[in-house]
Formats: C-alpha cells, sequence, structure tokens
C-alpha cells in the first residue's frame, strides 16, 4: 500500500508540489485552507483558484480538516505563507507528534519576530521537530510542466535531508544536499528582494553592467545575512 504524506497549504506551490509526491507514487493528503479549494479538487481535480490550467493527479486527496490531513503521516510537507504560518500551527499543535518530519517549504522571516520558519514551528509545538527545509530557484508551473529543476534539501540531519531528497528525486526534479538549513532560509527569504531590485533596475533601462554589480553584490550582502542569522555565506551561492 502506498505511503501516506500530508501538504499544509493548497496555493499553486503546495499544488504543484503535491503532483510532484503524487508522481512518486505517494498518496497525498492535501490540506487547504478554502473550501472552495477542496471542493474543486475532489469534484474535478483541478485547483481553479491558483493553478487551473493543471489536472491534479487522483492521489492528491484534499481535506480542509487538520486532523484528517495529519493523522498516520509521518513526512508533513508544509506550504503555508508565513504571515500565517504561525496560526496554521496553533490549530495542527494537537496533531503534532515528535515522531513526524515536518519538510519546510514556505519562504520568508516573521515579521514581529524576525524568526524563520522552524524557529516558529518549534516554538509552537513546544519541542524539538524534525525539520527539512527545501528552497531554490523553482517555480509551481514549470514543476507542473516537469521541467528540469534543481533545489535544496537542507537539514542539520544528513540522513533526514539524504531521505527526503530521495523521495523526491526523479528524472526531471534534482534535489542538492545542504547541512546548512538557516543558510537556505535566507537565501529563499531574501531572493525576492533581489529579485524585485533588478527587474526595477531592467525596467528603468541601466545596462548590463548596473545589473551584473547588482547581482554581485546583492548575493555578497545576502551571504552576510546569512552568517549573521547563524548559516553560511557559502551556501547563498548554491
Amino acid at each position: 500500500m502506498a505511503e501516506r504524506v500530508a501538504v499544509i497549504g493548497a496555493g499553486a506551490w503546495g499544488t504543484a508540489f503535491s503532483t510532484l509526491l503524487a508522481r512518486q507514487g505517494y498518496i497525498v493528503s492535501l490540506w487547504c485552507h478554502e473550501e472552495e479549494v477542496a471542493r474543486d479538487i475532489a469534484r474535478e481535480h483541478v485547483n481553479f483558484k491558483y493553478l487551473p490550467d493543471c489536472i491534479l493527479n487522483k492521489n492528491i486527496i484534499p481535506t480542509c480538516s487538520l486532523r484528517e490531513a495529519l493523522d498516520g503521516c509521518r513526512f508533513i510537507f508544509e506550504v503555508v505563507p508565513v504571515k500565517f504560518i504561525r496560526s496554521v500551527l496553533e490549530h495542527a499543535k494537537e496533531y503534532a507528534t515528535p515522531e513526524q518530519v515536518w519538510v519546510v517549504l514556505s519562504k520568508g522571516i516573521e515579521q514581529k519576530t524576525l524568526k524563520l520558519p522552524p524557529d516558529i514551528i518549534d516554538e509552537v509545538f513546544g519541542f524539538d521537530v524534525k525539520k527539512v527545509t527545501i528552497s531554490g530557484p523553482n517555480f509551481a508551473k514549470d514543476l507542473i510542466k516537469e521541467a528540469y529543476t534543481a533545489t535544496t534539501v537542507a537539514s542539520s540531519d544528513c540522513d533526514l535531508a539524504r531521505e527526503v531528497g530521495t523521495m523526491l528525486s526523479c528524472d526531471f526534479f534534482c534535489p542538492y544536499l545542504s547541512l546548512d538549513p538557516i543558510g537556505v532560509h535566507i537565501g529563499g527569504a531574501i531572493k525576492n528582494v533581489l529579485a524585485l531590485t533588478i527587474g526595477i533596475a531592467r525596467g528603468a533601462g541601466h545596462p548590463d553592467n548596473t545589473i551584473a554589480f547588482l547581482l554581485t553584490r546583492g548575493m555578497h550582502e545576502i551571504g552576510i545575512l546569512s552568517k549573521h542569522f547563524g548559516g553560511k555565506q557559502e551556501t547563498i551561492y548554491g
């Protein structure tokens, strides 16, 4: 019988990542915040609100119940926007166990506390959760199309990172392992600031010299932030 895994968050990225897991042979319990999203996926196998152009694998089972989503699952893939992650985790708290592995795909830093998602998980649950971080230059629409994609799978537990990487690895999806989850989170959180800056510069008509300057120094500064938070500067270049 196929193993069940949970995906918490049915936005574009959570839905796309569910298709990868389903393709790998897992039964995916996809927790949806919105009832209409769960209803559409159950009836039509389409997430019309967030990913309307994709027919979803029938191994993706939607639910609006965190209890149902987490029940019996060892691996929990958390894909909630950071500004909502604490409130969702508060509701999931009573179903969390030390045996679960929480795979964190949220990108960002909590605005009021400056905490990273793994720190929020430990704080809300009140115990040291087994955690793996996934982050990289990944887009939902490309993953759905099975475009060649690389990502970083990071954990302080090398065996756990390797296990999750093996779960996801296929002919179009290539996980690279890291022992620096902090650096990976910082890179995932701050890269969009750099991307927006470069986009603004392009729109303003600045030439390649200026773009190269922004990219090179921007990466360097993200590395400094990584080091400040306790990560490694060199992680950012991966």
